[in-house]
This record gives structure tokens, C-alpha cells and sequence, in this order.
């Protein structure tokens, strides 16, 4: 037995209400998916007032190996800045016994482990 109109729109009430309960309201974060054996390490960068803020540099380099197989890592610094949505996404190798140092717009250095998973958020990190 085909479908009625009135049937389809039922079904097409139901699932536009079931879509409007599982995607949440305001802007949706993306955080790009990095290439094979890499991890992107990202954060939220807000001002003094709680709003997101764009054009904040993070810094990331390698602090040592922990317990990570014998690799000659790069111990090159490398930096994201913010987008307008404030946040700042940066491509670190894929491993979880990398330890790495990073800090925001040349504040102190913070300490975090890397991580054997696509994306990490990164710690606090307190700067100007």
C-alpha cells in the first residue's frame, strides 16, 4: 500500500523533530582531521571577558620523549593562530608517549601528554 501525503508528512514531522533535538543550537566547532600518524591538538582561545577571540598564537613544540619509541623527533616550534570562531587547531605527531610544551601569545610554558587519538584538546593555557 503506497504512502499518503498525510503519512509522509507525519514521518517528515517526526524526523525534523528528532533533528532538532540531537544538533545543538549556535555555531558548530570543527576541528580538521589530520593526516595519517598525526593527532590535532587544538583549543579555545577567549579574552578577558569569556568571548572568543581570533588572532591568538599558540605555540607548540616537542619536550621530550617520555616513554615514546627511540624517532629523531623535530624539536622545531610550531605555531596556529585563532580563526574568528577563536579557535586554534595544530597538527602534532600521534603518540602517546610524546610529551609536548605549549603556550599562548608567548606566555609560560605548559606540559601535556601526546595522545593516540585523532583530536586532543590542549590544557589550560593562561597568556596575553
Amino acid at each position: 500500500m503506497p504512502a499518503t501525503l498525510d503519512s509522509l508528512d507525519l514521518k517528515l514531522d517526526a524526523i525534523l523533530a528528532r533533528l532538532a533535538e540531537q544538533v545543538p543550537e549556535g555555531p558548530v566547532v570543527t576541528i580538521p582531521a589530520p593526516s595519517t600518524g598525526q593527532t590535532t591538538a587544538w583549543a579555545a582561545c577567549y579574552d578577558e571577558h569569556g568571548v572568543p577571540e581570533s588572532g591568538v598564537i599558540i605555540e607548540v613544540k616537542l619536550h621530550s620523549q617520555g616513554t615514546a619509541t627511540k624517532h629523531a623527533w623535530d624539536a622545531k616550534t610550531h605555531c596556529a593562530t585563532s580563526n574568528a570562531q577563536g579557535i586554534a587547531s595544530i597538527l602534532i605527531p600521534r603518540n602517546a608517549g610524546l610529551r609536548f610544551a605549549v603556550r599562548r601569545n608567548r606566555g609560560q610554558w605548559v606540559i601535556f601528554s601526546g595522545a593516540d587519538q585523532a583530536t586532543l584538546e590542549l590544557p589550560a593555557i593562561v597568556g596575553t
